[in-house]
């Protein structure tokens, strides 16, 4: 995980997606229970021009296939995700390599027994995909949690969910 330098806005990344060669035209997030989108086509601009935070999970919209690089300071050392009630879209940084299912346990191991999460949703082909746990029963299928992806967190409750790098 890294904190760029450069790239601080969403018109920023649009900006850097295409002098890598790509064409990126819409970045969206999950905020407060909404979306929130900034689109650049053209000269156009649409929405309001977002900081990007590390943590939070994003969406881009790319009209060409490119291996995007990103720039910046590395991220050391342990750090907390602040999730609130309801639906969070993050990104999970984390040296300890988690599952939904053992991302969810951790959870609850720190919240001292208390489950405040139980879905993590990821989004794959085109789908979203759920799993949920409850009364210790898993509905949905495991899966591995990726830095380089964005997953919906559903919490009970205001939590900070603390994560080590």
């Amino acid at each position: 995980p890294i904190l760029p330098k450069n790239v601080t806005k969403a018109s920023d990344l649009i900006l850097e997606i295409l002098r890598q060669g790509g064409y990126a035209t819409t970045v969206a997030r999950w905020n407060n229970g909404a979306w929130e989108e900034y689109v650049m086509r053209g000269k156009n601009k649409y929405g309001f021009d977002f900081d990007l935070e590390p943590g939070t999970g994003y969406f881009v919209r790319n009209h060409v296939d490119i291996d995007f690089i990103a720039y910046g300071q590395e991220l050391k050392g342990d750090h907390i995700l602040k999730l609130r009630k309801g639906y969070n879209l993050v990104g999970i940084t984390s040296s300890n390599k988690y599952t939904a299912v053992s991302l969810i346990d951790m959870a609850t191991e720190k919240q001292k027994g208390k489950q405040l999460i139980k879905t993590v949703t990821t989004y794959d082909s085109g789908l979203l995909e759920p799993l949920v746990k409850e009364k210790g029963e898993v509905y949905g299928i495991d899966f591995p949690i990726e830095e380089t992806r964005g997953y919906f967190i559903r919490v009970k409750d205001t939590m900070d969910l603390p994560l080590s790098n």
